[in-house]
């Protein structure tokens, strides 16, 4: 199998892109989710049953429990515990991005139910030791569907074995261990001949131990996606943990589509490929750099009612990390997301990203 590749990895002054020749292929059918939900924990210490800012929360739970609202409670320094009302299912995932400008990132302990409701207990940390942040969170699970797009994900172990899969195209996805702390995923039948859609990864540890996990690289080989996926602890020293990770073509990062109408992801490359850039109302997405580490990401035409963000960071050194520095601001109908990138020891340092925004219309 030949694999095609864009080099995405190198960082040594200058950030870099090894160009590839295209391959034909058909487009990707797309996923329905069954159920979603997504929320913004705007206070690093909230009082227990707190409801989530509500101009930040939405999901199928809005139709299924009419009035219903995601509360959260910290239980203890840097732990907090979410509960998504009439949102308990299986096979799903979650992904989390820390809102912090002070080298603070995220991780997810667990998920799981509790009677009709999804229980979500969020980590946060500054190095090694946990400490309090704000952040987003976001939950999707997916069976079938078709149109548009396309929408996968998965949920490993440390091992590569398959916790939770969805493929929008049937196919089956596939986990690699290459080696400690390095995976790659195999989103099956999703390729579209060129580097269209986003990424999004999430570490998960169930023992409150800090882990950072993100996106090394993107190939695509014959109809199949390749994307290397490395974790390493607090130091970046490459560790071995859980993680989830997604992939979503003209769709929102937990899956659905029409509604919502209003979305847009893009990366902070110069000369990127024209399909990782995508706004739903056809505008064109930009982005400002303030170096060091510093982007504001810019959707036109998107922003509208409650809405959503996910930070993946793109290869760097071992270690470094994305996140959003502060929560995005709607201007008009422009969303404009600050993102802030760190390496290992917590200093802001230029590095690639994946940014993905939805709105809930």
């Amino acid at each position: 199998m030949t694999r095609l590749r864009r080099g995405l990895l190198a960082l040594a002054g200058c950030l870099a892109l090894v160009a590839s020749t295209l391959l034909s292929a058909s487009p990707a059918q797309a996923a329905v989710p069954d159920v979603w939900a997504f929320a913004y924990m705007d206070n690093p210490a909230p009082p227990a049953g707190s409801v989530t800012n509500p101009a930040y929360q939405w999901g199928t739970y809005r139709t299924t429990c009419p009035g219903s609202l995601i509360t959260v409670t910290q239980i203890a320094t840097g732990k907090y515990q979410l509960k998504l009302p009439c949102s308990a299912s299986n096979n799903g995932i979650v992904h989390v991005t820390a809102v912090n400008n002070n080298a603070r990132y995220c991780t997810i302990e667990n998920w799981f139910d509790s009677g009709g409701t999804k229980l979500v207990t969020v980590l946060c940390f500054k190095g090694n030791v946990q400490d309090n942040s704000a952040f987003t969170m976001t939950y999707t699970r997916s069976s079938g569907g078709v149109g548009t797009g396309a929408h996968a994900y998965v949920y490993s172990d440390p091992a590569g074995a398959l916790l939770a899969s969805y493929n929008s195209t049937g196919a089956a996805n596939a986990v690699t261990h290459t080696a400690t702390g390095k995976w790659t995923v195999k989103f099956s039948a999703l390729s579209t001949g060129g580097y269209d859609g986003d990424l999004q990864v999430s570490a998960v540890h169930p023992n409150d131990i800090a882990r950072r996990c993100r996106v090394d690289n993107w190939f695509f080989s014959g109809p199949d996606y390749l994307v290397p996926v490395s974790c390493t602890d607090s130091n970046g020293v490459p560790v071995d943990t859980w993680w989830t990770a997604s992939y979503h073509l003209k769709r929102s990062v937990f899956g659905a589509a029409n509604p919502p109408t209003r979305l847009a992801y893009e990366t902070n490359l110069s000369g990127a490929p024209a399909g990782s850039s995508y706004n739903s109302l056809g505008a064109a997405n930009t982005f400002g750099a303030s170096p060091p580490g510093r982007y504001t990401m810019v959707f036109p035409s998107v922003g509208a009612s409650r809405t959503h963000m996910q930070v993946t960071a793109l290869g760097g050194p071992p270690g470094y990390y994305c996140q959003l520095e502060t929560v995005w601001a709607i201007s008009g109908s422009t969303v404009l997301a600050p993102v802030i990138c760190f390496n290992n020891v917590g200093v802001p340092t230029d590095n690639l990203l994946f940014s993905t925004y939805s709105s809930e219309v």
